[in-house]
């Protein structure tokens, strides 16, 4: 499980680096901001709730974080 979260930060912090180079504080774009809310519930729903990730929202990670992988 600890992988996993390990994975998510990863992403998290992708998604984070990624805005700030390219928007201004407080001005990111909504499929940005929704990108970032479906991680953070993800994360939420592992570390708060033991619920693991499913497959559909792996696969889903791996997009998020190859579109902001740059």
């Amino acid at each position: 499980m600890d992988d996993i979260l390990d994975k998510i930060e990863l992403l998290k912090d992708t998604l984070l680096d990624y805005a700030a180079d390219h928007y201004d504080i407080n001005q990111w774009p909504d499929e940005l901001e929704y990108d970032f809310d479906y991680i953070e519930t993800i994360e939420t729903g592992i570390t708060e709730y033991d619920i693991p990730i499913t497959e559909e929202e792996m696969i889903r990670c791996n997009k998020l974080y190859k579109r902001y992988n740059i």
